[in-house]
């Protein structure tokens, strides 16, 4: 297993144990159609499912960049689907800026 795994595996770890139960989990989509979470980036949905699979938060929030591509964002949303968790969600930075 790589370094970098390695230090995926002990983030979601310590996320999923110190983390606050109820608090939401951030999900940024990048302009790059990456994901970020808990400060660990996912190139593929199947990343980001696996990850939330193992995580199981209660919440998550949403926040792509503006920039970030559309089936980038539905994906996002797929691998919260695929990972067959039961959790709230949200979206931030949705706002209308009139």
């Amino acid at each position: 297993m790589s370094l970098t795994r390695c230090l995926a595996v002990m983030t979601l770890l310590l996320a999923s144990v110190v983390g606050a139960a109820d608090d939401p989990v951030p999900i940024d989509v990048l302009r790059t159609g990456e994901y970020v979470m808990t400060g660990i980036v996912y190139k593929t949905r199947s990343e980001l499912a696996a990850a939330l699979r193992q995580l199981k938060p209660k919440a998550l929030r949403i926040q792509p960049d503006p920039g970030a591509p559309y089936e980038s964002v539905a994906d996002a949303l797929r691998a919260v689907q695929d990972s067959g968790i039961e959790a709230d969600l949200g979206f931030v930075g949705n706002e209308s800026k009139e």
